[in-house]
């Protein structure tokens, strides 16, 4: 499904308006945070781009929209809480469910709008290049966090706590996946000689 420029404008503009309206009415919460973030995405995308095809590009800005959005209060309020594990676990496995509530409603959309299942080589192509970013990103990841650890036993530095040690470790795997989800956005919008 591709959509024009004056669709995203509509749909863009008409969530941002009813998630403003409900975090007004309703007060602060994820879910319109999530909405509007994803209106104003698609939104600027009508203004962006003059279309956009929904079976490749949708999923992967609703993924970027929630990771950043669930996953961002997650590690916020571990960050500013490292002692209180129980609140911390219950965030996690909200930002789990969360997550995957989001990504299945996403998937099933595009599902629905009798998309063909089955990549074609560009898809294919994409995906490998996005996944080397991805893993750059993870490997660059773990060997900061394993320096970061070697110095302080080295150093005589405090050490982290194994929560703390345990969060940052699942971080570097939420960026990583992060920065697979907007190579692949960028290959899909510049291509993938000029990405």
């Amino acid at each position: 499904m591709v959509a024009n420029k004056n669709l995203l404008r509509w749909v863009g503009a008409s969530f941002v308006l009813v998630n403003l309206v409900m975090l007004v009415v309703w007060g602060w919460g994820t879910l319109f945070l999530l909405g509007l973030g994803f209106g104003g995405v698609v939104c600027a995308a009508g203004w962006w781009a003059d279309e956009i095809d929904f079976t490749n590009e949708f999923p992967l800005l609703v993924s970027l929209i929630a990771v950043l959005t669930v996953f961002g209060r997650y590690f916020y309020f571990v960050f500013t809480n490292p002692d209180d594990l129980i609140g911390g676990l219950s965030r996690f496995v909200s930002a789990i469910i969360f997550m995957i509530v989001i990504e299945v409603v996403a998937h099933s959309l595009v599902a629905a709008q009798n998309a063909a299942a089955d990549a074609d080589e560009r898809d294919k192509r994409i995906e490998r290049a996005a996944s080397r970013w991805g893993y750059i990103v993870l490997v660059a990841g773990v060997w900061v966090l394993i320096g970061q650890l070697v110095s302080r036993v080295v150093f005589e530095q405090a050490m982290l706590s194994s929560y703390l040690l345990a969060n940052l470790l699942f971080l570097i795997f939420v960026i990583a996946e992060l920065a697979n989800i907007v190579a692949r956005l960028l290959y899909y919008r510049l291509g993938l000689r000029r990405g």
